[in-house]
């Protein structure tokens, strides 16, 4: 199903708890998101490398005429955290404009990044190779951006690979599961919302 169709489907089963209807469909979807988020933590629990199937690639270009060394480049597309290095990202590569070549990068946690290009509130004169993993270079992703080691000007790309949370699919996208996984997550996502009254998820609250 895609993500307009799962918020539809459940919607119309609340119907039968509530027939005045006043679930809203973004507390709704609000719901499904925690849930489906939780559901592919414990798949990454039993299974990391089965998670490959379900990622999405997504490209951000660069807008500013230069970005420079360790500048954050905010993702508009946000993953599933996960227990792994750079939560729910799992693969950055880089292009330059007009360049069919792609830089592929190897994700390294935010304090190793640092030292090795010499972050200013990293250790004082601390430099290492940014080529140095297997010719790859090295990047990291915190706090919803990326940072790379080079610097980049404006129609450059960079694109990455992610288990995307529910909210950040549009409603057209299809919702990837694994098989027999649709009926349970539905499950969880009724039974969660079945514990609050539904004046409780009018679109008063919506954005709390």
């Amino acid at each position: 199903m895609t993500k307009k169709e799962w918020i539809s489907y459940i919607k119309n089963h609340l119907k039968r708890v509530d027939e005045t209807n006043k679930y809203h469909p973004v507390v709704i979807e609000k719901t499904i998101d925690t849930i489906h988020s939780q559901m592919f933590s414990e798949l990454y629990a039993r299974s990391p490398k089965g998670m490959y199937k379900y990622l999405k690639d997504y490209t951000e270009y660069i807008t500013e005429a230069t970005v420079g060394i360790n500048t954050a480049i905010p993702v508009t597309n946000e993953p599933i955290l996960l227990p792994r290095v750079n939560g729910g990202m799992f693969d950055v590569q880089f292009s330059k404009s007009g360049l069919m070549e792609a830089y592929y990068c190897v994700l390294t946690p935010r304090n190793l990044f640092k030292r090795t290009i010499g972050d200013i509130d990293g250790p004082t004169g601390t430099r290492y190779d940014t080529l140095g993993i297997q010719g790859y270079y090295m990047v990291t992703y915190y706090n919803g951006s990326l940072y790379l080691p080079v610097g980049l000007t404006l129609n450059d790309g960079i694109t990455y690979s992610i288990l995307p949370k529910f909210s950040t699919l549009s409603d057209s996208d299809e919702v990837l599961l694994p098989v027999g996984a649709e009926e349970v997550m539905a499950d969880r996502v009724l039974d969660t919302m079945r514990l609050i009254p539904p004046a409780d998820l009018m679109n008063d609250n919506a954005d709390a």
